[in-house]
């Protein structure tokens, strides 16, 4: 499945940010049977959109191994949060997908397209799940609900940006 920018028409304002556009309700392979909107930060004024399109291809084709990648961190932040202890289970099992995910592009450091997963889990019904990719490719960071796009960021320490996930 190959995305174009038209598939992801018609793109509307996001309701909390004129720059933000929503697209129109998309079933891709990972979502199914929900449809998920790509919300495209910062896109008026992005002056390469066929990265935002980009991403949302990679991401698509990269799903089953990212979310295998990003097993562990999210076992790790269920243990933090809650201290089950026991891996046996499905972890996915219990993570609500989103109907939506944030796609912009980091204003410093590298430049590239970063693409926000925020899922439900029950064992931190308030700050959720957070996985980070970059360029659709990259698992960058798992942990609570931030706008950060790395966890160099999240802590402003620039000897986490290449780490997954910080524990508690």
């Amino acid at each position: 499945m190959d995305l174009t920018l038209s598939d992801l028409e018609p793109l509307s304002e996001a309701e909390y940010d004129d720059q933000t556009l929503v697209s129109s309700p998309i079933a891709v392979p990972f979502s199914a049977p929900k449809t998920v909107r790509f919300c495209l930060g910062d896109f008026k004024d992005e002056p390469r959109p066929d990265d935002f399109v980009d991403a949302v291809n990679a991401l698509i084709q990269n799903w089953s191994r990212l979310k295998r990648e990003a097993g562990p961190y999210v076992r790790h932040y269920r243990r933090d949060e809650s201290g089950v202890q026991d891996d046996s289970d499905d972890i996915w099992a219990s993570v609500e997908l989103p109907s939506s995910i944030m796609i912009c592009r980091r204003p410093k450091l590298d430049r590239e397209v970063y693409v926000f997963i925020e899922c439900e889990c029950p064992w931190e019904p308030e700050h959720g799940l957070l996985i980070v990719v970059r360029s659709g490719t990259g698992l960058i960071r798992v942990g609570p609900f931030s706008s950060h796009f790395s966890n160099g960021d999240r802590f402003a320490n620039p000897a986490l940006e290449n780490v997954i996930y910080v524990g508690q």
